[in-house]
């Protein structure tokens, strides 16, 4: 199950990034394989500053994941500041953050 136009989020999973490029691939179908048929969710991405492949590899992501989302920030503003931009740009209101330190 997936957010459409006529289903309400349910659960917004916020994951701060930064350089985080060989990792967002297996979080993004860890999320989606917990999540999938059984909530309507989102998956907010927010790359603070990144300055490798990860805005790149997100976008690809994106093309196959209609919930899933980036939000980019410049530059490096750390992780509480990406925290706050992903919770606000939510669409629902119980918002799960999932720091990304899978190196």
């Amino acid at each position: 199950m997936t957010p459409s136009d006529t289903d309400a989020v349910a659960v917004s999973i916020v994951v701060p990034v930064r350089n985080e490029a060989e990792n967002v691939a297996p979080l993004v179908a860890e999320i989606v394989g917990a999540l999938d048929g059984r909530w309507a969710y989102e998956i907010i991405y927010v790359n603070d500053g990144s300055t490798d492949a990860t805005a790149g590899r997100l976008a690809d992501l994106m093309k196959q994941h209609r919930q899933l989302r980036q939000l980019k920030h410049d530059h490096s503003s750390g992780q509480s500041a990406a925290v706050r931009s992903g919770v606000r740009a939510a669409d629902c209101p119980e918002e799960w953050s999932c720091l990304s330190c899978r190196s």
